[in-house]
């Protein structure tokens, strides 16, 4: 569920590409995708939580099927709203069936993030390949 170097022209449009990856794969329904573009509406930038790294989501009871992520990077890179950490250029949808699952995914990914050279590595994948390797 990635695809790389996909030109958006919004942060909505990233959040849609992200979010239709988890629907095409079973891992949630239409209705959570669109839940995840309410609560960017509704929230704003709050799922920019590190530099050049969003991660949208909705509630389990949204239409979670089963547990996972999508990662779409982006070229260029857009804005979402958030002074600090903007420009994105790596959206990680996000998708739990229960709070658990959700924060284990999203420890799970904090913890890639937080390896050395990780982020720099996925923005700059250019193959599926190297970007699965780099995801395992």
């Amino acid at each position: 569920m990635i695809i790389l170097k996909v030109k958006c022209e919004d942060a909505k449009e990233a959040i849609s590409i992200a979010g239709q990856l988890l629907v095409d794969n079973g891992f949630c329904n239409e209705n959570y995708k669109n839940k995840m573009l309410d609560f960017f509406d509704e929230f704003g930038s709050y799922i920019v939580v590190d530099e050049h790294i969003a991660m949208p989501h909705a509630r389990p009871e949204d239409g979670a099927l089963k547990s996972g992520f999508s990662v779409v990077t982006l070229d260029p890179p857009i804005n979402f709203g958030n002074e600090d950490n903007d420009p994105v250029s790596i959206v990680f949808g996000l998708v739990g069936t229960n709070s658990d699952e959700h924060i284990n995914t999203i420890t799970k990914l904090a913890d890639l993030c937080n390896s050395p050279n990780f982020v720099k590595s996925l923005i700059n994948c250019n193959n599926l390949e190297e970007a699965k390797a780099l995801l395992t």
